[in-house]
């Protein structure tokens, strides 16, 4: 016995069956985007758990500068209030030159606007130089340091610090007995002989740090400063011992 045959609508076609070449393209290509995924997903993880610390440290490094303010060092007096040793703030110019030698050239223009900054800079500059941090000056006064603020703005690398030259009392025996001081690692005078090293503890300061975000150029981001510990000058300490008056000295 046979069934009818349904007859088909009008316009209507039997339905059409995907090929299994379509069927498999499309298993492939699921597969190497799961893989793809998988794959970001462990380099992410990799980055935020395994080497989150590591990373950090490095962008931390490269963005943040972490700057010390020399404390200044006590005065040594005699019983009558002279000076018999003080220091004086004076400041020093580095440049870090870029890599790139027109950048250089561009940047010495600038610099060639204050002569006594570059006099002791070759011409042209040698590719030797490119990258290097060079000391321009030393032992620059108060106003000098100021003039250069504005230039610091416009040369990235331009880099003026502060330190401390210190003085002594004349007399060839009070500078024996007064001692000599050296500089630390963080700019401070260290009391190495005599009356300054025996109160070194007395006179040495504490020194400030800070620290600064940095832009792409190297350049201080003045609304990130911050204070990290507090500057405190070190004490004076006053010998029971007189000076002869035409000995005196004065800063």
């Amino acid at each position: 016995m046979t069934c009818p045959s349904v007859p088909l609508r009008s316009g209507s076609a039997p339905p059409v069956r995907p090929e299994p070449r379509v069927g498999n393209r499309l298993t492939v290509l699921l597969f190497v985007f799961c893989l793809w995924g998988i794959l970001i997903l462990l380099r992410l993880a990799q980055f935020m758990v395994f080497d989150r610390g590591r990373y950090l440290e490095a962008m931390e490094r490269d963005a943040v500068f972490a700057g010390v303010v020399p404390a200044a060092r006590g005065r040594i007096l005699d019983r009558d209030s002279r000076l018999l040793a003080w220091s004086e703030r004076v400041f020093a110019v580095h440049w870090r030159l870029p890599h790139d030698a027109a950048q250089a050239s561009t940047l010495l223009a600038l610099l060639d606007s204050e002569p006594w900054l570059t006099a002791a800079l070759p011409r042209p500059l040698p590719s030797a130089l490119l990258g290097q941090r060079l000391e321009l000056a030393r032992d620059l006064s108060v106003e000098r340091a100021i003039r250069l603020e504005a230039l610091a703005d416009q040369v990235p690398g331009l880099e003026i610090s502060s330190g401390f030259r210190r003085h002594l009392t004349p007399t060839p025996g009070w500078r024996d007995y007064i001692g000599r001081v050296t500089h630390g690692e963080d700019g401070s005078e260290v009391g190495i002989s005599g009356v300054e090293r025996e109160f070194d503890d007395i006179l040495r300061g504490q020194p400030g740090a800070f620290h600064v975000m940095l832009d792409r150029d190297g350049r201080w981001l003045p609304e990130t400063w911050q204070k990290v510990s507090e500057l405190r000058p070190g004490l004076d300490v006053q010998l029971p011992l007189r000076a002869p008056l035409r000995e005196e000295a004065s800063p």
